[in-house]
């Protein structure tokens, strides 16, 4: 499980930008590892595992907010700020 604070999760996007798949190897090769995929499997989040909190997002976490909810990663900043 992921900073995004679920290991599956259903939220909509609209971003037409992502990794060139050429790279990843490079990228994900010393800590930074992907951590969120969309359904044709685009890397969608990612996270530094060697950091208290790193997290890089290609979707919108804080469209829970518009239905009063906390998003996990909001959550998650909050935790890492208090360690």
């Amino acid at each position: 499980m992921s900073l995004v604070g679920q290991s599956t999760d259903h939220r909509g996007h609209h971003c037409s930008y992502g990794l060139n798949r050429e790279y990843e190897a490079v990228l994900f090769r010393n800590g930074l590892r992907p951590t969120a995929h969309d359904l044709s499997g685009e890397v969608r989040a990612v996270e530094l595992s060697s950091h208290p909190f790193f997290v890089a997002t290609l979707f919108q976490h804080e469209r829970k907010a518009l239905r009063g909810e906390i998003p996990p990663l909001v959550k998650a900043f909050v935790a890492a700020l208090s360690h």
